[in-house]
């Protein structure tokens, strides 16, 4: 097997979308919305492009994972700054 971590491109976005619905497909409710949110994800100011990585085995796609910034709001009014990831995904058959 030769797995290669790459950054996800453009050319990617559809096979990526496909592999986090069939993830997730039934998982937690009928259906699923997390490809939704990758789809989404990617247009958000707040995506890191540099931390969107894919697996590739044989050439083809067989997991993902993306990261963005996520600011905490306290009650107290203090923001705070993090990385947070996902939606993680990997090919059910793998």
């Amino acid at each position: 097997m030769n797995d290669i971590i790459r950054i996800e491109e453009e050319k990617d976005y559809f096979e990526v979308e496909n592999l986090i619905r069939e993830a997730f497909w039934n998982v937690y409710h009928p259906g699923c919305n997390e490809h939704l949110i990758a789809h989404k994800l990617r247009k958000s100011s707040e995506f890191i492009q540099e931390l969107d990585l894919v697996i590739e085995r044989n050439g083809e796609i067989v997991g993902s994972i993306m990261y963005s910034y996520v600011t905490l709001h306290k009650d107290s009014g203090e923001t705070k700054k993090f990385i947070g990831f996902g939606p993680v995904a990997i090919r059910p058959d793998c």
